[in-house]
């Protein structure tokens, strides 16, 4: 009986050492995976604060080219005003021009 004793002592320290390195062996695996998800949230965060900036960028862009193509709508009204002024003096011109010449013709 004693012998079995001793067997079952001699035994336990091992077993017990064998569980310590398992459990040593889970926690650095745990401390790993806890740095390697750390450090791929630091890199998302940077994409994201990058991201926002760009957007941030493209808005103001997008605004001015909203003013910028409003201006560009406005100076494009003026031309078809103008463009219709044009029109009026040119054939105002042809008339005088037409009337001028049947004038010559019968004299």
């Amino acid at each position: 009986m004693t012998e079995e004793n001793g067997g079952a002592m001699s035994g336990r320290p091992d077993r017990v050492d064998g569980r310590l390195d398992r459990i040593e062996r889970a926690l650095e695996l745990t401390v790993h995976t806890i740095d390697y998800v750390a450090n791929e949230l630091r890199i998302l965060l940077r994409a994201q604060v990058l991201m926002a900036e760009r957007q941030d960028k493209m808005a103001e862009r997008q605004e001015k080219m909203a003013e910028r193509q409003e201006k560009m709508a406005e100076r494009q009204d003026k031309m078809a005003e103008r463009q219709g002024q044009l029109d009026e003096r040119i054939d105002k011109l042809v008339s005088a021009i037409g009337a001028m010449a049947a004038q010559k013709a019968q004299t």
